[in-house]
């Protein structure tokens, strides 16, 4: 959590090594998995917590994080029934344990591998069932999680006012807050909105903003989604050659 990548490698990798049995192995495991995730690299992570869950049947009750970042990892490289798969089965685990917080989680995380499906009407009645909680729920991150979930599916229903407007919603909440690389995130939406409805120049500023939150990240694939905005919007203002060139960057 604070960004110390190479230490927790060293240290998922000792753990892996001492491990004194089938489930300390398996935390650790999935530790390197989520290491393996945060730098941008999600086959890694992918091998890793597989690995992991081979071992442990009870790892994602225990770490329900593991499954999430799983599932994401599938979700990046395009493996879509597989993350949905994941997703589904630990929205159906924190429904059985009665966990609300875990499964608006796995709800909103199960709408946004719909979504990339273009299973929409699935997308929506998954998020309707999560907003329903969001108003009585105390972690701001779910709750823009909800708005940026509810703005991609508007975007790909293509209402590009609707779209904003979530965007926005979850670009104040982030902002309240620490998480930085969410905030990176729910700015890269919106300039990939605001290219839709062809202004340039707010989308670059939004670029502008979301490459000074992942200054320090180690994670190339937030940074290469950014840039792939900052193209669009270049092309939209004549400028191909510098559009080209970023294009080929990422």
């Amino acid at each position: 959590r604070l960004g110390e990548l190479d230490l927790a490698t060293q240290l998922y990798e000792d753990a892996v090594e001492s491990a004194g049995n089938s489930e300390e192995r398996a935390r650790a495991l999935a530790g390197l998995g989520q290491v393996a995730f945060e730098r941008g690299d999600p086959r890694t992570a992918i091998a890793h917590i597989e690995e992991a869950r081979t071992s442990s049947r009870e790892l994602f009750t225990d770490q329900p994080a593991a499954a999430d970042t799983l599932g994401r990892a599938y979700a990046m490289v395009d493996e879509l029934e597989a993350a949905i798969a994941i997703f589904y089965d630990s929205l159906s685990a924190a429904d059985n344990r009665g966990d609300r917080v875990e499964a608006s989680r796995f709800a909103v995380l199960l709408a946004n591998a719909y979504i990339d499906a273009s299973n929409f009407t699935a997308a929506e009645q998954l998020l309707a069932r999560a907003l329903e909680a969001a108003p009585d729920s105390r972690d701001p991150l779910l709750r823009a999680r909800l708005y940026w979930s509810h703005s991609r599916l508007h975007t790909l229903q293509q209402h590009p006012a609707q779209a904003a407007r979530y965007a926005r919603r979850a670009l104040n909440i982030l902002e309240a807050t620490e998480h930085t690389e969410y905030t990176a995130f729910a700015n890269q939406l919106l300039a990939h909105i605001e290219v839709d409805r062809e202004r340039p120049q707010e989308a670059l500023e939004l670029v502008r903003r979301g490459l000074e939150l992942l200054a320090d990240s180690a994670n190339p694939v937030n940074r290469a989604l950014l840039r792939l905005e900052e193209a669009r919007a270049l092309v939209q203002l004549g400028e191909g050659e510098q559009a080209a060139a970023i294009a080929m960057d990422v």
